[in-house]
């Protein structure tokens, strides 16, 4: 079974930094690479889904410690970036905090 990190994780924030883990690689489908990847090397594709979610952060501060800790900007820095962040924080600030889009990848395989 795997998890991966799908090719339109985070895509809003993204475009807004301009860069970021797969930018611009959004029309490759992680999907349908895996199960290729996984058949060439013996696997029987049983289950494989693409899944979208929100995260919502309480606060300007929350998302900005979050993106210190994952590699959506390999190269994040809280002040370099601050004009980004603030950039993508007032436009996706919703009643439940700043939204942020997810997308995973779940395939569960066996060998043949």
């Amino acid at each position: 079974m795997t998890i991966n990190i799908g090719e339109k994780d985070a895509q809003a924030i993204k475009k807004i930094f301009g860069r970021g883990q797969n930018f611009g690689q959004e029309k490759i489908s992680r999907l349908r690479e895996d199960r290729e990847a996984l058949n060439r090397i013996g696997f029987e594709i049983v289950f494989g889904q693409e899944y979208f979610h929100d995260e919502y952060y309480l606060s300007y501060e929350d998302l900005d410690l979050f993106l210190q800790g994952v590699p959506i900007f390999e190269d994040f820095d809280s002040e370099k970036d601050k004009k980004f962040l603030k950039t993508y924080a007032e436009k996706y600030k919703t009643d439940k905090g700043i939204k942020l889009s997810r997308h995973r990848i779940v395939i569960v395989a066996k060998k043949i």
